[in-house]
């Protein structure tokens, strides 16, 4: 009987932070208001260039680095599930973050 079991996740957050503060500058609000409707003291913004791709693959390098498994084995397991669950899009943004996990992976070995 086949089964899935999580041993790594990971997660990515652009360099980029703006906050409150930052705002303020930018439009009439204030940081008291922000926090007190939303909770939100800042956040990260992908910078010019950066796509959902490229946060992807290092969320997948993290998760891959606390599995403690080579990326070769997401070929294998993690990207075909996605193709099961999700869209043409999300399963295209997939392929292309493995390619990025591969190449890397491939370079390592040769090292």
């Amino acid at each position: 009987m086949s089964f899935a079991r999580i041993i790594g996740t990971g997660g990515y957050l652009p360099s980029n932070v703006v906050t409150n503060h930052d705002l303020e500058k930018l439009v009439d609000t204030s940081d008291q208001w922000i926090r007190e409707r939303t909770g939100i003291e800042q956040r990260h913004i992908a910078v010019d260039g950066e796509t959902t791709v490229d946060l992807a693959e290092q969320a997948s390098r993290n998760a891959i680095e606390a599995a403690a498994i080579l990326s070769s084995r997401c070929a294998r397991e993690v990207v075909p599930g996605i193709g099961k669950t999700c869209g043409a899009l999300c399963r295209s943004q997939a392929r292309a973050s493995w390619a990025g996990l591969h190449a890397a992976s491939a370079a390592a070995t040769r090292k």
